[in-house]
């Protein structure tokens, strides 16, 4: 009996030795993998950026200014960090031969024979433990890199992958956009009220649009819709200026997460949206209203020339009501024709 107690306490011992040497092996080689993923995401950026202009995506100018200044960063401490993860490498190749050599070892041996017992996980152990302490310093130096340059990364990153979804989803859209408007955002979300719609919200320059995509059943082989198709419909569409605000708040009995977009005659939309979307509709509404998209523009797009004439092109009357973001056309008070807001703008 007492037999059996040491080999299955000597069996622990191994086991325990071999899940210490996994891990090691294992650790190396997400270390590895994080570094690669990371220089692969910095030298992408100038790429992914050259990407979403040549679509037409005029906003965020600030992307190519922060995407050099991150891959030169880079650039000048890449071969330390190929040298961290060649080390890491190699740490994980030793940790699978001590591995390897260790299982070929106990089938070799006779675990009961005592000495043999203290001998043979004495010198494992002591291997392990260097493997284990040289993880540590390796792993120190590659949480540095990941610390240091996650953050500056992932703001970059994080406004392209926005945008590239918005490009997806405005690509399919069923409208087109106006002579000079451009698509700021889009999102995923639903329309509430008599009948929930699903469907997209789109901020442009100068409109907030929400579109409705539904399937509709093109065949059926009894009674069973074997065919379908999306179809999407614009649903709703006003210029920026005529909304009051954006809020956020619970919509439904289940307390899920939506907006409440009001507009300046009274009508309110409601529509559910994930949470994280709903900070980011009302951040993207300010960035518009506030005339700030107007500042963030990359050189070389077309300038938003400002309103400077104040007076009717037609009769010469005063125009008293400054014209809203978004509207195409005012009516003048005096004579009643529409006047094209482009008239008004500095020539």
């Amino acid at each position: 009996m007492r037999m059996d107690t040491v080999e299955n306490q000597f069996m622990r011992e191994f086991e325990s030795l071999e899940t210490r040497i996994e891990e090691i092996d294992r650790e190396s080689g997400n270390m590895v993998a994080e570094l690669g993923k990371l220089g692969s995401s910095i030298v992408e950026l100038s790429g992914r950026i050259e990407d979403i202009r040549r679509r037409g995506y005029i906003f965020r100018s600030w992307l190519e200014k922060d995407a050099k200044k991150l891959e030169e960063m880079w650039r000048k401490e890449e071969e330390s960090v190929k040298k961290l993860m060649n080390d890491l490498s190699k740490l994980s190749d030793r940790a699978r031969e001590i591995l390897d050599r260790l299982r070929r070892r106990m089938r070799s041996i006779d675990v009961t024979v005592g000495n043999i017992r203290i001998n043979f996980l004495g010198f494992y152990r002591s291997e392990i433990e260097d493997l284990e302490e040289s993880l540590r310093e390796h792993k120190s130096q590659a949480q540095d890199y990941l610390g240091r340059y996650g953050g500056k990364l992932g703001r970059t990153r994080d406004a392209l992958n926005r945008i590239e979804k918005t490009l997806k989803i405005i690509e399919e859209a069923s409208f087109n956009l106006k002579e000079g408007e451009n698509i700021v955002e889009a999102f995923r979300a639903t329309l509430m009220g008599d009948g929930k719609k699903g469907g997209y919200i789109h901020f442009t320059d100068s409109r907030f649009l929400f579109e409705e995509e539904r399937e509709i059943v093109l065949k059926k082989v009894l009674f069973i819709a074997t065919k379908k198709k999306k179809v999407r419909e614009v649903l709703f569409e006003t210029p920026i200026g005529y909304i009051k605000g954006v809020t956020k708040g619970r919509v439904g009995l289940l307390e899920w997460t939506g907006i409440y977009v009001n507009l300046k005659e009274g009508r309110e939309l409601v529509f559910d949206v994930s949470g994280n979307d709903a900070d980011r509709i009302i951040e993207v509404f300010e960035y518009i209203e506030s005339g700030e998209v107007d500042r963030d523009r990359v050189k070389g797009a077309v300038e938003v020339k400002p309103i400077v004439k104040l007076e009717c092109p037609y009769c010469g009357a005063p125009i008293t009501r400054k014209p809203e973001r978004g509207e195409v056309a005012i009516k003048c008070e005096y004579c009643g024709k529409l006047i094209p807001i482009e008239k008004l703008r500095e020539e």
